[in-house]
């Protein structure tokens, strides 16, 4: 798949462009502020696993937002985390989240971070949520979780399909955020 059907494909070189390495006169909001609402009570693994991997990527802080109790754990494993709302840059969401059991005061909050125009991941909790989004944004879902991404834009695929053709199911946002479909 190339350029002409919305994609491009990622190399090394690529991301090398991308990858700034920390200079002395750098500060936090310099090499970028994340923000982090992943996690659930059932799965708080999710969220400290998000925030282990953002801190090592180098940027410059992360803020977590989620379940008290998960950002306890978040906070025993990284205590730079700051645990309170304010400035991000770019956002992780979704991950370890049950969109079924989902508050709408959480869905809320999903919402307003997705239409930010920020950058943003979504996965799990959060996939469905992802047509709202302003910014650029990248999903990660498992097979079955891009089965049901692909069954809303009216293409239907089973896990086997997918597992089967790996990158056969890119969906790209159309040019009208009037639909999400592939």
């Amino acid at each position: 798949m190339g350029a002409e059907d919305g994609w491009r494909d990622w190399t090394a070189a690529d991301a090398a462009r991308w990858i700034a390495v920390p200079e002395a006169s750098d500060d936090k909001y310099r090499r970028g502020v994340l923000g982090v609402r992943t996690g659930s009570d059932e799965y708080p693994g999710a969220a400290v696993l998000g925030v282990e991997a953002a801190a090592r990527t180098g940027v410059g802080m992360i803020r977590y937002l989620g379940p008290a109790a998960v950002r306890d754990a978040v906070l025993a494993r990284r205590p730079e985390v700051v645990g309170q709302a304010g400035r991000v840059q770019a956002w992780l969401l979704g991950s370890g989240m049950d969109p079924s059991v989902r508050s709408e005061a959480l869905a809320g909050e999903l919402r307003e971070a997705l239409a930010s125009g920020l950058p943003a991941v979504v996965d799990a909790g959060a996939l469905d949520l992802a047509p709202a989004g302003t910014g650029p944004i990248v999903v990660t879902p498992h097979h079955r979780e891009l089965v049901g991404l692909l069954g809303g834009c009216g293409v239907e695929a089973t896990v086997d399909d997918v597992a089967a053709r790996p990158g056969s199911g890119r969906c790209a946002r159309p040019r009208s955020r009037a639909s999400w479909c592939c």
